[in-house]
């Protein structure tokens, strides 16, 4: 199982809007809302946030302040999709190969999960660092590194286009409702199965199907 990381794992946007807004501050640029970012996180990186939708120069200094921002302060106030940990822990207790594909960087989305605590689970990690920007050719490498075959792979998503690079990939999606996608986004792109919860994932895997 392949998960998609803001979002669906983790509840970061928060995090994300005020260290944005903390770089944006130190250079006279307007401040922007949750509802400006939203669409955006785990959609695109933040290089693209700074230089498309905020228009800034110079975006390569304000990425790495923006970097080092967010990893120093993280621990603030972003916090774990609620079901996520007892999830994790059932799929491990079951042998489940489990995988992560992020737009943040490998370093990034380790140091989330080993102050959570949940380091140990995932054997892969794709990062935009170690596997590139997240795309349907990464989903294959990720399952090629945990020795499964891609259609034996479920990538969990919260957004439309999480399912439609699992679909391409020639994974099975799951689509994660708790997360950043808007009202009838991920019915639109129709994945295999929609979960409301985490613990709802474990439902098909009682069925023995192979995931």
């Amino acid at each position: 199982m392949v998960f998609d990381f803001d979002g669906t794992l983790v509840e970061s946007l928060r995090t994300v809007v005020r260290c944005l807004n903390v770089v944006l501050e130190e250079i006279g640029h307007s401040e922007v809302t949750i509802e400006d970012v939203r669409m955006h996180v785990g959609v695109i990186p933040i290089d693209m946030i700074f230089r498309e939708i905020l228009c800034v120069p110079n975006v390569e200094s304000h990425v790495s302040r923006y970097v080092s921002l967010f990893r120093s302060t993280f621990r603030d106030d972003l916090h774990l999709e609620t079901g996520v940990p007892e999830l994790l822990k059932r799929l491990s207790s079951r042998n489940f190969l489990l995988g992560i594909a992020s737009l943040k960087s490998s370093l990034e989305v380790r140091e989330i999960l080993e102050h959570f605590g949940l380091g140990s689970y995932f054997r892969v990690i794709a990062g935009r660092d170690n596997f590139g920007a997240k795309s349907s050719t990464v989903l294959r490498r990720v399952a090629l590194c945990l020795g499964v075959e891609v259609s034996d792979c479920l990538f969990v998503g919260d957004r439309g286009a999480d399912i439609t690079l699992g679909r391409s990939a020639g994974m099975l999606t799951a689509g994660a409702t708790w997360g950043y996608s808007f009202p009838g986004e991920l019915q639109a792109v129709a994945p295999d199965m929609l979960v409301n919860y985490p613990l709802e994932l474990m439902q098909p895997l009682n069925s023995n199907r192979p995931i």
